[in-house]
């Protein structure tokens, strides 16, 4: 097998970086897209919608953590979203 080669039973992987659901974690849906996602919190203490129905990615479930990329690299309306949350700190 050569260099970017697949073998049998392997699915490619969606373009990362991904991102751990913790197990139990409930899902929501898009409110655009309507897509199934899941709320995390990053490293950095932000929260995010992770998409787990990518190539590779895998959804949580009671007992066991999940896994996937940012909602916002995979919903077809993430541009009417950017930046929708800008300008709301401080702001009285």
């Amino acid at each position: 097998m050569s260099d970017g080669e697949l073998a049998l039973g392997d699915t490619p992987r969606a373009k990362g970086p991904w991102f751990l659901v913790p197990e139990g974690t409930a899902a929501t849906g898009c409110r655009s897209c309507r897509a199934v996602a899941y709320w995390v919190t990053t490293a950095a203490g932000a929260q995010m919608l992770v998409d787990c129905a990518v190539p590779g990615g895998r959804a949580p479930t009671a007992t066991e953590a999940g896994e996937g990329v940012s909602h916002f690299a995979t919903c077809p309306q993430a541009k009417q979203w950017k930046g929708a949350g800008k300008g709301r700190r401080g702001a009285r």
